[in-house]
């Protein structure tokens, strides 16, 4: 069974620019925890003040906390002080976050910092096989999916062609021991069609939330969305 995740990057952005009641943070993080979300994560760029922030979050929640963040050791190290659960390494360059394979970056900071059991690597890739090779070299126990290109295409047959390639890297990576959570412009659509082929650890929900939530109330959204992905 999948949980549910849900990325806080649009909220906390939204914050900061309009300062309306609906995207109070911490009035959102508390109603993560009251609707039982299993996964909070957000962007290490994002939060004005890391330590203030995570600590915050960590009081307030038991759900996984992952943090993306580039795969520079300088950051990562002072991001390990403040214990998040999962780090997830992206590349901000790319057009869905996601990172290319081989990377001498990633391949020192996953041997320096992955053998910290209280801390996971999660690595952010598009579905292909040669970049599943070397995560599973580099000693990653979990990727994270880009799902950015299934979402957008409208073409019938493009749209099963991506996601057939999606479900192989997935069934892949689960077959030589590797979690599989997936995300990146995700919707209703977008989730059926997935959840009914592959059984990721965490489908994480970005940008659709907040625009669902404007119109319909946060609460009420995120209800819809817990029975779609974990059938609750």
């Amino acid at each position: 069974m999948a949980y549910l995740e849900v990325n806080l990057d649009s909220f906390i952005k939204f914050e900061k620019y309009f300062r309306l009641k609906l995207s109070n943070i911490y009035n959102i993080v508390g109603l993560l925890e009251v609707n039982n979300i299993h996964g909070i994560c957000f962007s290490y760029d994002v939060v004005d003040d890391i330590e203030l922030f995570l600590d915050t979050v960590k009081s307030m929640t038991e759900a996984r906390i992952n943090v993306r963040v580039v795969p520079e050791k300088g950051i990562i190290q002072r991001l390990l002080q403040y214990k998040p659960d999962v780090i997830t390494l992206i590349d901000p360059s790319s057009d869905d976050l996601s990172v290319f394979l081989p990377s001498k970056k990633i391949k020192e900071v996953t041997s320096e910092f992955s053998n910290r059991e209280e801390i996971g690597f999660v690595i952010r890739l598009q579905p292909d096989l040669k970049f599943l090779k070397f995560a599973y070299q580099y000693g990653c126990d979990e990727i994270e999916l880009a799902s950015d290109s299934l979402a957008l295409e409208e073409m019938h047959i493009e749209y099963n062609k991506k996601l057939e390639q999606i479900a192989h890297s997935a069934r892949v990576a689960k077959k030589n021991g590797m979690r599989v959570s997936i995300s990146g412009g995700l919707n209703r659509r977008v989730i059926d069609s997935l959840i009914n082929i592959v059984d990721f650890e965490f489908i994480s929900l970005d940008d659709i939330l907040l625009a669902e939530a404007i119109f319909k109330g946060l609460s009420e959204v995120l209800k819809e969305y817990i029975i779609l992905v974990e059938g609750k």
